[in-house]
């Protein structure tokens, strides 16, 4: 993220701190949809979007040792956190 902003700041503004802003406000965040668009936000410095995820691990015999396996699934749709009051 710092360098594509930085990077968009120098080739379409100025490399200054309100040439990072302009940057900032006008990059979409959007990879392979899973942002719907959504826009930098500085209510949390962040993508404002987020989901909740559950680890299911087990236990596996790997030689001599028991060694953890297992992969992380999603347990909620897509939240935006600009529409929730905390």
């Amino acid at each position: 993220m710092i360098q594509k902003v930085l990077t968009e700041a120098e080739n379409k503004y100025e490399l200054t701190r309100e040439g990072v802003k302009k940057a900032l406000d006008n990059m979409v965040w959007d990879f392979k949809g899973m942002f719907d668009g959504k826009t930098f936000t500085y209510q949390s410095h962040t993508i404002p979007m987020l989901q909740i995820f559950k680890a299911h691990v087990k236990m596996v015999k790997m030689g001599d040792k028991m060694v953890p396996t297992g992969a992380v699934v999603p347990i909620s749709e897509w939240i935006n956190t600009d529409e929730i009051q905390w």
